[in-house]
């Protein structure tokens, strides 16, 4: 009976270590080793993104930042970003929105120390990478303790390598992922530390809420977070299922906090702007056999960003990323992909917990913005896959050590070699293209010229490349190189039509580089063709007013001028230009009260101010005409000083 006991022993296959069983091996001091990763962490993030500090602001940087008014305000602007929605102070929509407080209130600090520095916006993008990078090395050392520290390592170095993180860093507005993550990261941290204490610590419980409330307050998406926090705490603190769920009430309660507080910001207010397939290809599929399949294209194009992360480009709709059926393979494929990622990490739980946690990681906090559950303004976006591809990075490290036989506690094993190699290789490939790539992001310029070469399919990529030309064009005073201008400018409108013939802002563009290029033949058929897909389009309506006023048609002039105030009352330039009309006529009363409609509207609609001055002038009132003349230099000085100020958004 003995022998056989002794028998069935030998014959017992004892587990491999993992997050769960956490062996009692003695490790000797690694302090040292910590410092020399924490080293390699920094230095690769100043090489790959130190030099973005001598990049311009781009994109959406004014949205969040440079023409936000509340942030514009300095530390004086801090009550008004908790008070109202993210987008209300900056072009005065209402109703769903981001509501991101912490994030804004970060920028009005730095325009409150800084002025608007770009250079300074970007040093401090890259610190809270760089510091992103050593939380996340101290929360994987928690997390995972039964791996080496050059396994939590890899992960890191991994992550902070990647090149879809390119936009996150190189990006101003994206400052709202950086913090959120970090506070997240913080949040979960703070949690591991208390669950692992010997003794209850309510310091460390009101830290990891604290960082948790910051993390929803920078940016919404980290609301997910609250089905990460109970599989943290069963599959990678050894929490049992009951415990797991108690220490996520507090943060349940958090969130749930969060929306409340959200909801009374902008309750009651009806929004004001709505998505199109311009931005988002799904507005445009029809049916439930296109929906379903275009979500899973979607999702696909996640995956091919995240395993081979080139060309990148800062968009990706219509039509880079195709309204498809169930007829398309990438849907199926994505179906089988998605699916047995799913089925892995649930039958796969107990026995490889990490790996598990890092699939439904993934999922998870991809969920929110990956057009599954409900559609948002982007098809597919590289900064959604910011903290998602975490979890990724996570199972496929842990995958690869163990179809390699590497023992993650002591990084030996049969396939050591193989594991520092591959891994080795993939992070010195990433690290050079992450460099390469934070190039696009420079200028909009160089970032939108990208964009049209990366993403040729996209309408919206060769819009955004054409309006550069276009701004070029318009400040050049060289005649050879203004027609250079509108021609390519021209070329990328055209492209945008191609591929999305109602193209609002490209329909109207094409007849401005044709007016631009003297040709007004053709920039009277190209606004009349716009005028057939948007018969009240108010800058249209304006400039044929304009062609017809040129040419002394003043009765032609008219009927446009009025048909695009009648289409949009807001509008500053076609009041300007009612008052310009009657001024021509001698209705001089008339001329007035469009003139003031004008700088009512718009105050750097400056002709408007000496329409207002000649017809006061006309009429005998020299001292309103006076008033008028010095406000005429006055507005005109400052917007010579600072063309931006002179833009009014065409619609």
């Amino acid at each position: 009976m003995g022998k056989k006991n002794k028998k069935a022993a030998k014959d017992i296959v004892q587990p491999e270590p993992t997050a769960i069983q956490q062996p009692k091996t003695s490790i000797k001091p690694r302090s040292y080793m910590h410092i020399w990763i924490k080293v390699v962490l920094v230095a690769a993030v100043l090489l790959m993104y130190g030099k973005s500090v001598n990049y311009d602001f781009t994109i959406d940087d004014n949205i969040f930042y440079v023409k936000h008014s509340s942030v514009q305000k300095g530390i004086a602007g801090i009550p008004e970003t908790f008070t109202y929605g993210s987008l209300e102070k900056f072009n005065g929509m209402k109703g769903l929105q981001p509501y991101r407080p912490v994030t804004l209130s970060s920028f009005a600090i730095q325009k409150q120390l800084f002025n608007n520095s770009a250079a300074k916006a970007h040093l401090i993008n890259v610190v809270l990478y760089a510091l992103l990078a050593l939380v996340l090395f101290n929360v994987l050392l928690k997390l995972l303790p039964a791996a080496h520290p050059l396994v939590c390592a890899t992960i890191v170095l991994l992550f902070a390598v990647h090149p879809v993180h390119t936009e996150v860093v190189a990006s101003v507005k994206s400052q709202d992922e950086l913090l959120s993550v970090l506070f997240a990261l913080l949040a979960l941290s703070y949690a591991a530390t208390l669950i692992k204490g010997d003794k209850f610590s309510v310091k460390y419980g009101v830290l990891s809420i604290a960082c948790y409330s910051l993390a929803l307050l920078s940016k919404e998406g980290v609301f997910a977070m609250i089905l990460i926090f109970p599989l943290a705490f069963r599959l990678l603190l050894s929490q049992s299922i009951k415990r797991s769920l108690v220490y996520t009430l507090p943060y349940l309660g958090t969130a749930l906090l969060f929306l409340f507080a959200r909801q009374l910001v902008l309750d009651g207010q009806v929004q004001n702007y709505q998505n199109t397939i311009m931005e988002n290809v799904l507005y445009g599929a029809t049916g439930f056999a296109e929906i379903t399949a275009t979500r899973m294209e979607i999702l696909f194009h996640y995956q091919r960003l995240f395993f081979v992360p080139w060309p990148l480009s800062w968009d990706y709709s219509y039509n880079q990323v195709p309204v498809v059926d169930w007829t398309s393979i990438t849907a199926w494929v994505s179906v089988l992909l998605y699916g047995g990622m799913l089925v892995f990490a649930l039958l796969k739980i107990k026995k490889q917990p990490v790996i598990s946690f890092g699939i439904l990681f993934f999922l998870i906090m991809l969920s929110p913005t990956a057009n599954l559950f409900f559609l948002n303004g982007s098809t597919v976006s590289e900064r959604f896959l910011f903290f998602p591809s975490l979890g990724l990075i996570m199972a496929v490290v842990y995958g690869a050590a163990k179809l390699l036989k590497v023992d993650i506690l002591n990084f030996t094993g049969t396939g050591i070699k193989k594991f520092k190699w591959i891994f080795g290789v993939v992070i010195v490939l990433f690290l050079c293209l992450s460099f390469i790539h934070s190039n696009d992001w420079e200028s909009n310029f160089t970032i939108y010229k990208a964009g049209a070469e990366n993403a040729p399919n996209s309408s919206r990529t060769n819009l955004s490349f054409g309006n550069q030309y276009l701004k070029l064009a318009d400040m050049e005073t060289n005649r050879q190189a203004k027609i250079e201008y509108y021609t390519n400018a021209l070329k990328y409108f055209k492209r945008s039509t191609d591929i999305l013939p109602s193209n609002k802002d490209a329909l109207y563009n094409i007849g401005l580089c044709y007016a631009g290029l003297g040709d007004k033949r053709k920039a009277y058929e190209s606004y009349q063709y716009a005028l057939t897909f948007y018969p009240k389009h108010r800058s249209v309506l304006n400039n044929l007013g304009t062609a017809f006023f040129e040419e002394k048609k003043y009765d032609s002039a008219y009927m446009y001028f009025k048909r695009s105030y009648d289409a949009d009352s807001s509008f500053p330039k076609s009041s300007q230009n009612l008052a310009i009309y009657y001024f021509t006529l001698g209705n001089y009363n008339q001329a007035i009260q469009y003139a003031s409609n004008a700088v009512k509207l718009f105050k750097y609609q400056v002709i408007a101010y000496d329409v207002l001055s000649k017809a006061y002038k006309a009429l005998g009132n020299e001292a309103e005409a006076t008033k008028y003349q010095m406000l005429y230099f006055e507005m005109k000085a400052e917007a010579d000083a600072a063309p931006e100020m002179n833009y009014i958004p065409e619609g």
